[in-house]
């Protein structure tokens, strides 16, 4: 799940970013305010698709999973781009995702 994310997070997709949520899922970027639900996440990742190009690497540290709740735990490095300048931006971020079991997928 969490590399999926990283390809679609990498190509600048809202839409199917976005899928990869609950319908009440939350998103708590930096910077950002928090979004929560689906339409405020899918507008979060436009934003952010929109003014910037992302090229990030995960590396999972840890998954636990408990019924049909599980979290991983990750870092990422890499850089993003700021479209209007073209500057490069190193960034090295630390996650955690926390994943709930909807129709036999994880959200």
């Amino acid at each position: 799940m969490t590399f999926s994310y990283q390809d679609i997070f990498n190509a600048s997709d809202a839409n199917k970013v976005s899928v990869l949520y609950t319908k009440n899922g939350v998103l708590m970027a930096n910077a950002a305010p928090t979004a929560e639900g689906a339409d405020q996440v899918r507008g979060t990742y436009q934003y952010v698709f929109d003014n910037f190009n992302y090229d990030l690497q995960f590396n999972i540290l840890e998954i636990e999973v408990s019924g049909n709740t599980a979290y991983a735990r990750s870092t990422s490095k890499g850089s993003f781009v700021i479209k209007v300048s073209g500057q490069t931006v190193a960034v090295d971020n630390r996650e955690l995702f926390i994943f709930k079991k909807v129709n036999g997928s994880g959200k």
